[in-house]
Parts: structure tokens; C-alpha cells; sequence
């Protein structure tokens, strides 16, 4: 019924708010995973000309554009809380991203749950 009335409010386009917050939620949940794991990770790994790369797979489901521009505010939030680091968006289909795990290439992953089962 709510999306009835906020269909007829919008001049009949439908509105769907559920996605952003939920993106929100999981942008959080990853920055607190990261935060949580980075004393262990940055312990191990070596920093090269000053500065620690960070690849992190995320699934992209859209354009890769997209996924690039809604997560590299999490990624810079990122590099500037953790120094001598810097986290990048790799954006990936699914058969990317078997290639890029086998090969090694990701430090962190971001994906649906389902996919990886």
C-alpha cells in the first residue's frame, strides 16, 4: 500500500528506497571488518615505496563505473584511517572474480554471500 501512495505521489514513477540503505549498512560492516583485521594484515605485509595496496574484489553486478564510484568514498574513508595504506575498488563480474582468486590478485572481498558457496 505505501508504494502505491508513493507512486501516486511521485506522478505514478515508482520508488524503491530499500537498496541505498542497505548498500550503507554493508559499506559499514566492511569498513568495521577492515578496521578489525588491519593490525593483523599490515603486521605481515610489507610496504612498498612508503605506501601498502590494497585490492579489494567487489562484485559488479552493474556498471563497473557504478560500483567504482559507490564504493571509493569506503575505500578513501579507508586509506585516510589506516596510514601508509591505500584501498582500491577492483570491480568484477563472477567469472572475474574465479580468476582473479585463483590468480591472487584480491587482499580483501566483497560479494554476495550466495555466490561463494
Amino acid at each position: 500500500m505505501m508504494r502505491i501512495r508513493q507512486a501516486r505521489q511521485s506522478g505514478g514513477q515508482r520508488l524503491d528506497h530499500s537498496g541505498g540503505a542497505l548498500h550503507r549498512l554493508l559499506q559499514w560492516v566492511f569498513a568495521l571488518v577492515c578496521a578489525l583485521a588491519a593490525p593483523t594484515v599490515f603486521a605481515e605485509a610489507e610496504a612498498t615505496a612508503g605506501q601498502q595496496i590494497h585490492k579489494v574484489g567487489i562484485t559488479a553486478f552493474r556498471d563497473k563505473s557504478v560500483t567504482v564510484r559507490e564504493w571509493q568514498p569506503t575505500m578513501d574513508y579507508l586509506s585516510a584511517m589506516i596510514p601508509g595504506s591505500r584501498f582500491e575498488v577492483v570491480p568484477l563480474s563472477l567469472p572475474e572474480f574465479e580468476i582473479a582468486l585463483a590468480r591472487r590478485e584480491l587482499d580483501f572481498v566483497l560479494t554476495n554471500p550466495s555466490t561463494t558457496s
